[in-house]
């Protein structure tokens, strides 16, 4: 970075430094701060909030607007939360049975639902066991929840749940009944699938056909196969080789049986996988919609319609990867940005993309608090001051 940018004693470096082109004349001074969350060390609310520290601290004179963003993972119901939506909350079945509060955004006459706060990784420790009991019964609870209280718009944000069963359990919470043999429900979770003997649809709740449900998931793959539901994600939530094998197998044998009820075409569409099958359950037998997580959520944010109005737009994620540029919350971002002429800069826990990649992408710079602090490691413990040190960089290099 040429030291004629440098104003500070301590400035943070960025991986590449470009002078931003000039602002519009008619485009008032305001930066756009729209992070997502460090997993593990920091909530999109509070990176933004650190960062707008740091643009202040750095001498920023123009507005600041925090607007944190999710792709349909935890920390989704915090960011509409964060841009003023309500709340409302219901106790419903978490991952392993036992009961869990999850809250659900409105506004107007829109839901959002986050499929993590009710089967959540974050409410289990990641253990074969669990891999094989989680349910995903919670998340079809608050469907129905959202459909008692009266929307029929309703988006379900489907990422970082423990579950790998298909979505049975949302849709049994949701009406439908999945036996064995005997004429006896099946085992929740994802192990339980294999004794599916028959299923009855008939019950469903009867809403469904007049409401408008979109998947909102970053991730397109399929239900089943070397790129399905359990082989891919079931590993990050406990599941060993044999686990894996098990599962797949499961909803595998569940798709067959739905057959006469659902189209097989479903368990290939993109998106299907998503959730452990939630993707599956709700475009297969809810008539939902998918589409991308970010995109979804910075729509119902109305993101484009302040990003207008900026001239800098500071966006981030913990890790900027291979994955980010399959449509993660901090690249449609700066897709976003670069529609409206606005300079993008990531802030990032690591970065392990090369310049070219992450240019191509539409940032301008990047910000990689790992390579500040020595390693990953420091800046996990240390995030919240180099969140500060990078905004003030930001001021300094993007005035």
């Amino acid at each position: 970075m040429p030291s004629s940018h440098l104003r500070h004693p301590h400035p943070l470096p960025s991986i590449a430094h470009t002078k931003p082109p000039a602002a519009n004349d008619d485009r008032h001074a305001m930066a756009l701060v729209c992070p997502d969350k460090f997993r593990g060390s920091a909530t999109a609310t509070q990176v933004s909030r650190r960062l707008a520290d740091g643009l202040r601290s750095g001498g920023y004179t123009g507005d600041i607007m925090c607007m944190p963003v999710a792709d349909g993972g935890e920390g989704t119901i915090d960011c509409f939360v964060a841009a003023g939506f309500a709340t409302a909350e219901a106790t419903v079945t978490g991952p392993l049975g036992a009961q869990v509060t999850a809250r659900i955004a409105t506004r107007d006459r829109i839901a959002v639902i986050e499929s993590a706060q009710a089967s959540g990784l974050d409410l289990v420790t990641a253990t074969p066991d669990n891999a094989r009991r989680a349910t995903s019964r919670g998340v079809g609870e608050l469907i129905k929840y959202a459909l008692d209280l009266g929307f029929r718009d309703i988006t379900v944000g489907v990422g970082g749940t423990a579950s790998t069963d298909g979505g049975v359990g949302l849709l049994q919470a949701l009406g439908a009944h999945f036996l064995d043999r005997t004429g006896h429900p099946i085992p929740g979770g994802g192990a339980g699938l294999l004794q599916l003997h028959h299923v009855d649809m008939t019950g469903l709740d009867a809403r469904l056909p007049d409401a408008r449900i979109t998947v909102a998931t970053d991730v397109t793959n399929p239900l089943t196969g070397h790129d399905g539901a359990a082989r891919i994600f079931a590993p990050q939530k406990g599941a060993e080789n044999s686990d894996v094998t098990l599962l797949d197998a499961g909803i595998e044998h569940f798709a067959r049986t739905m057959v006469p009820r659902v189209l097989t075409a479903a368990a290939e569409r993109p998106g299907a996988g998503a959730g452990g099958g939630i993707g599956y359950a709700l475009i297969g037998a809810c008539g939902a919609t998918r589409v991308s997580g970010a995109d979804a959520i910075l729509d119902l944010l109305h993101l484009d319609e302040h990003m207008s109005r900026a001239h800098l737009v500071i966006t981030g994620e913990g890790a900027l990867d291979e994955s980010s540029l399959a449509g993660k919350a901090p690249t449609a971002v700066a897709h976003r940005a670069k529609s409206h002429g606005t300079t993008t800069v990531a802030v990032v826990g690591r970065c392990s993309l090369v310049e070219k990649d992450w240019r191509t992408a539409g940032f301008a710079d990047v910000y990689e608090l790992a390579a500040l602090a020595g390693s990953l490691e420091a800046s996990m413990r240390r995030t919240s001051e180099l969140l500060i040190e990078a905004g003030r960089s930001i001021a300094l290099n993007h005035r």
